[in-house]
């Protein structure tokens, strides 16, 4: 499977959102990263047809988003960061709803709404009304929603929002399970959801694709990049207004400093073996938030 896009731009008034995005993904989960307005969430929207790009062109399988849309949001899956829904409406009747905006045949609509049911843990859920679910329920009401239709596109935006640790780690533990088979891109503010579970890691940056590689290939980038140490405090805070702290700790009368910065930051600094928080803080201003 391969999804291609080729030459993507979109503004908005003055704004570039998306400028000249060429990927080409594969079968995988595919992370990605970037602060409040880079255009992440502008991105999934175009690849998802919902919003024209200005320029270019996205297909799968050699099946065009433009010329073919039914076609190719056969293979499409999405949960958006704010999904909507009808609060009166019982878990597994908006899931039948959906199913039939999805164009499902019923006999196998049901067997994919109980299987979804069963895997993202809704069963005893089914019968209450969607306005009386938890923020995690919500979710993955969302997520079930998103893999109805068995996509082979599945585009997730902030997905684990109001999961709880234990719900999270079933999220990535289910999303693993399709990556063999589905493309995903996985974008959210949790870095530890991208970090075990991403084949490869995508970094935008004021609407670009700043990088594009494996954790790996990408975290080995940052080698002696990354320090550690313990000092007295007048030390510290003159550390700390110098360089991207990425954090610190009191302990007993010292604060042990984590730092990024390409030079030894100080004499008793150690390297350490860096993190995607790291990479994060390293390519965008402090205060930038994902």
């Amino acid at each position: 499977m391969e999804l291609v896009l080729e030459h993507l731009n979109k503004s908005f008034k003055n704004k570039k959102a998306v400028i000249d995005v060429n990927i080409t993904l594969h079968e995988g989960v595919h992370g990605l990263l970037g602060a409040n307005g880079s255009g992440k969430t502008t991105l999934m929207r175009i690849i998802c047809g919902l919003i024209p790009s200005e320029t270019g062109s996205i297909s799968f399988n050699e099946i065009d988003l433009k010329t073919q849309y039914d076609s190719y949001a056969a293979n499409l899956g999405y949960l958006p960061q704010q999904f909507g829904y009808y609060p009166n409406y019982s878990v597994q009747s908006f899931l039948e709803y959906m199913s039939i905006i999805k164009n499902m045949t019923a006999s196998y609509a049901n067997d994919r709404i109980q299987k979804l049911l069963q895997d993202l843990h809704l069963k005893e859920k089914r019968k209450t009304k969607m306005k009386h679910l938890s923020g995690g329920m919500l979710r993955r009401v969302g997520i079930a929603v998103a893999l109805l239709n068995e996509p082979k596109i599945l585009i997730l935006d902030e997905p684990t929002a109001g999961l709880d640790p234990k719900e999270r780690i079933v999220f990535r533990n289910l999303i693993a399970s399709l990556s063999e088979n589905t493309i995903i891109i996985l974008s959210t503010h949790i870095v530890s959801d991208i970090e075990t579970i991403a084949d490869d890691i995508m970094i935008m940056k004021e609407g670009n694709i700043i990088l594009h590689d494996t954790c790996e290939e990408l975290l080995s980038t940052m080698n002696e990049k990354v320090w550690e140490l313990c000092i007295d405090k007048k030390e510290a805070l003159k550390l700390m207004s110098q360089h991207i702290i990425v954090k610190s700790h009191h302990k007993d009368s010292k604060i042990e400093l984590r730092i990024v910065c390409d030079k030894q930051p100080h004499p008793l600094a150690t390297p350490v073996i860096p993190d995607l928080d790291d990479l994060y803080l390293y390519h965008f201003k402090e205060g930038e938030t994902l």
